[in-house]
């Protein structure tokens, strides 16, 4: 059985079929060229705004922030006249080698200065720390709707670590607690992640119910002291004061350090470093920069 359109509904198609295609190239036209890459699972790479084809500034964030901290430097125009591109990468602690850091593959750094010294003795024949922030207090978080430091509660949870046993924050401030409260790991239920990403997501799919961490307040900027108010974690979801334990000790903010090789733009990337965004704000090492 076969169809035929009028010559009425053939023009009424054509006008359809025009009008989609007009607007499929208009979206085209319209969407914006995106100016950031991601490589691939530990690294992002993005055009810094006005610049040309330049150098490519090489540098070393946190997990949690690090999209955050390449999308900001590549908005710093005034990198432009030294710069072309960004790339920030979140490599494993074990993977800042000393012939890493010496050949200057990362030229911006943030870490800790004993996790760098232990890689490299003589870290100040290489590195200058150009801004360091200050410490911060750490919690256990819970799902549970009342937290309570006790060997019938704490056995009965589920808790999730970093695989990396030198992370102040995830791994060695919890396990001292438990280690108070006369628990060893073997007498609880844990699971360990590579990164802070993955943990956070386990936690908040109910995978596991406690874990330890830095909290934000209602303006996104951690927690100096502990407080009775509602907090957030870093994937913004209310902590109640019932559901965390602040625990003692406080974790190392650690600084920005940069490669000698780029000593003589140390300024320019200590002003820039200071108008970011950050969660937590640094002190300016004194570089007897102009202002």
């Amino acid at each position: 059985m076969k169809f035929y359109l009028t010559t009425r509904q053939y023009n009424q198609a054509l006008s359809v079929v025009a009008l989609l295609s007009f607007c499929a190239l208009l979206m085209l036209a319209l969407w914006p060229t995106p100016t950031l890459k991601l490589n691939d699972y530990d690294s992002m790479e993005c055009r810094i705004n006005s610049a040309s084809e330049g150098a490519v500034l090489s540098v070393v964030g946190s997990p949690v922030n690090s999209l955050s901290l390449g999308k900001q430097l590549c908005d710093k125009t005034e990198l432009a006249a030294h710069f072309g591109r960004v790339k920030v990468s979140w490599p494993k602690r074990t993977e800042l080698t000393a012939d890493a850091l010496i050949s200057g593959q990362y030229q911006l750094l943030w870490s800790r200065r004993e996790v760098l010294a232990g890689a490299l003795h003589n870290l100040q024949d290489y590195y200058s720390e150009i801004l360091i922030f200050p410490k911060y207090p750490v919690y256990f978080v819970s799902k549970q709707q009342s937290f309570q430091l006790s060997k019938t509660f704490l056995t009965q949870q589920r808790f999730g670590f970093l695989t990396d046993v030198n992370s102040y924050s995830g791994f060695q401030l919890p396990v001292a607690l438990l280690q108070r409260e006369g628990l060893t790991l073997a007498d609880i239920n844990y699971r360990q992640y590579d990164d802070w990403t993955t943990l956070l997501a386990a936690f908040e799919q109910g995978e596991i119910t406690i874990y330890s961490s830095v909290l934000l307040d209602k303006h996104q900027q951690v927690v100096q002291q502990g407080a009775d108010q509602v907090l957030y974690t870093l994937a913004g979801t209310e902590v109640l004061p019932e559901q965390r334990q602040l625990i003692p000790g406080y974790s190392n903010g650690g600084s920005w350090f940069l490669h000698k090789s780029l000593e003589d733009k140390g300024c320019l990337l200590q002003r820039s470093l200071l108008t970011l965004d950050e969660m937590l704000s640094p002190t300016r090492v004194d570089l007897d920069c102009e202002t």
